[in-house]
């Protein structure tokens, strides 16, 4: 079943939340569409999940990537929630955020998952949730 196919069938579920895996090294890896234009960037495909009138909270997973790509898939997907699962720094995050709270997505949820309770107290300041 490919993958627009398996989104289609999960908003369709009466889900609260799912997750959209933007690490290109992972088989889940949500592709998106190329503008073939190199000015413009990547955009979502029509699926439901990239609708705003889809009620489904949606949590982009991203593993060391660029800041425009986070950036572009908040806005394309419609993120309700970022999950940073690999080595962004706070200054990675801070500025991450401050892109995108309050002009692109003012109600944005950051969420950190860090490998040990000593980096926690490091990112609090600018994640609404940690994971350890």
């Amino acid at each position: 079943m490919g993958k627009a196919r398996i989104i289609h069938d999960m908003s369709e579920l009466n889900q609260d939340i799912v997750e959209l895996v933007f690490d290109r090294n992972n088989p889940l890896y949500i592709k998106q569409l190329p503008s073939c234009c190199g000015t413009l960037p990547d955009r979502a495909d029509n699926s439901t999940l990239s609708s705003p009138e889809s009620s489904v909270k949606r949590v982009g997973i991203f593993v060391d990537d660029m800041p425009q790509n986070v950036v572009t898939r908040v806005y394309n997907y419609k993120l309700s929630y970022i999950k940073f699962c690999g080595n962004e720094t706070v200054t990675y995050i801070e500025n991450i955020k401050r892109t995108l709270v309050p002009d692109i997505s003012p109600d944005i949820k950051i969420i950190k998952v860090v490998q040990s309770t000593d980096a926690v107290s490091n990112y609090i300041d600018w994640v609404d949730v940690v994971v350890c």
